[in-house]
Parts: structure tokens; C-alpha cells; sequence
């Protein structure tokens, strides 16, 4: 069992078997067993009730912040949008309302070559809403959130997005902040001898993920396949994940990383 001071009470992320578990703890006792209750699997949507889990089979544990518990109840609650029709309109509305939200598109590894990009994500504060592009492509309105500078955009590695944007759209992407590139600035800033251009320094967002936020492995899966319809809860969950966290990766570089020499001057 992880070295982690787990109470009861506490929200914990924990790793079993080839799953992760989020739940309540009613009871633990240190090096043998943890009793959770008000459990999901994070990788199918499914509620568990209550369990115990034992040493041998506890794999990691992550004690879930409120950060983490806003990100995992966005993550369960996602809405999927494969038409347009009232639920599209609504969620086009509220996004109009916000200042800032994350972005990913699934199914694009081929950039402008991609034949049939597949969905595409947006993540705000309290919502993540995925659009099925495959049979409803990018209508004018989503269109308009992807390429207005009223909007500031965070997503990870936009080279592809920008390529399936332009030329199998024709949308120009607007402003946005890139956690792939914070991440090789900061990189580069703290190991001096980094070299930007080399292609192994790149990270996907769900390693990027688990580096900064300590996220157990199994959190997210691998090798999932957006084409197959109709799209999976599991699969529709594994979009969801891959754009929760960008909003919060983009504070986490300004905040704990790039402007902590500034905020200390300003404390002063």
C-alpha cells in the first residue's frame, strides 16, 4: 500500500486491479485494508456501493483534492452532443458565456491528412461537452468559439488542430495557450541544456497529466478507438478525461511555475 496518510473521511483515487476507483473512505487500517463507500470505477461510469480492498491488491492511492473532485465530477457528468438539436443550441449558449475553456479533438494523429476526424471537446469550469464532428462536423456557431479572440483557448500540442482546422475545415484556430509548449519552456528553463526542437521531448496530455497532477497510470486507457458508433460511455469518458484538465494545467504552469518569482515579489 502507497505510503499516503489516508483518514477516513478523505475522497481517495485508488489504483486496483487494471482499474481506477474513486470513493469515500469510512474506515482504513494502515498496511492492511481501506473500506470505501459511494464508489464509481472511473473507467466505465459504474457505481460499486461500498468494498473493502486489501494491501496486496491496492496498486496506488491519491488523495483527491478539490481541484481533483470538481475535474472527476465534470468527467462523470459530460454531455455528448451527436445532433444538432435544443442540447446543442443550449450548450453552445453557455460556452458563449465563458472567458475561457479547453479544447482537444480526437482522431486527428494524421493532421490535415486525418479522413475522419471524430470528436471534438470543449471543457469549461463546471462542463465538458463533447461534439460528435463526425456526423455533425463543425457548424458556423462551434465554428466561431474555435477561432474568436473573445475566447482565450488552452490546449495541448495545437500543431494538429490547427492543420485539421485549416485545411479540412477552413477555420483559422485563434489564441490559445499551449500546456505542450509550457511544458518544454519550463522544461527547458529548469534544465538549461534541453533542446526544444528534438521530438522525444514531446508529451501527450495524459502523461502530461499524471507528471503534474501525480495521477495514478491507470487512469487513463490506452489505444481507445472514436470511430466505433455508437460511441461507448467508456470511450466517451475517455474523451472527457483528455480535455478536463487543460484549463487546470494552464494555471498550474502560470501559477506554480512561471510566475512564481512575480507573485513573491508581490507578496514582498
Amino acid at each position: 500500500m502507497d505510503k499516503v496518510d489516508v483518514k477516513a473521511g478523505q475522497k481517495i483515487l485508488l489504483g486496483v486491479e487494471d482499474c481506477i476507483r474513486v470513493g469515500d473512505v469510512t474506515f482504513v487500517k494502515k498496511r492492511c485494508f481501506i473500506r470505501l463507500n459511494n464508489i464509481r470505477d472511473v473507467n466505465t461510469n459504474s457505481e460499486r456501493g461500498e468494498e473493502f480492498y486489501y494491501a496486496p491488491e491496492i496498486q496506488s492511492i491519491r488523495i483527491v483534492d478539490s481541484v481533483m473532485d470538481r475535474t472527476l465530477t465534470k468527467i462523470k457528468n459530460h454531455v455528448f452532443i451527436n445532433q444538432i438539436d435544443v442540447l446543442y443550441h443550449e450548450a453552445i449558449k453557455y460556452i458563449r458565456l465563458q472567458a475561457e475553456f479547453g479544447v482537444n479533438m480526437e482522431s486527428i494523429e494524421h493532421g490535415r491528412h486525418t479522413e475522419f476526424p471524430s470528436l471534438l471537446s470543449i471543457a469549461t469550469l463546471r462542463c465538458i461537452f463533447i461534439f460528435d464532428i463526425l456526423w455533425i462536423r463543425i457548424p458556423k456557431d462551434l465554428a466561431e468559439l474555435l477561432s474568436s479572440d473573445r475566447y482565450r483557448r488552452v490546449i495541448h500540442d495545437g500543431r494538429m488542430i490547427k492543420d485539421v482546422l485549416l485545411h479540412r475545415y477552413h477555420i483559422t484556430l485563434g489564441k490559445c495557450f499551449d500546456t505542450l509548449v509550457a511544458h518544454i519552456a519550463t522544461r527547458k528553463a529548469a534544465e538549461k541544456e534541453v533542446d526544444y526542437r528534438l521530438p522525444s521531448i514531446d508529451i501527450s496530455i495524459q502523461d502530461c497529466v499524471m507528471k503534474y497532477f501525480k495521477i495514478p497510470d491507470k487512469f487513463f486507457r490506452e489505444n481507445v478507438d472514436f470511430y466505433k458508433r455508437m460511441l461507448s460511455i467508456e470511450n466517451q469518458l475517455e474523451a472527457a478525461k483528455n480535455v478536463a484538465f487543460l484549463v487546470d494545467l494552464q494555471n498550474h504552469f502560470l501559477a506554480e511555475i512561471m510566475l512564481v518569482d512575480v507573485i513573491k515579489r508581490c507578496s514582498v
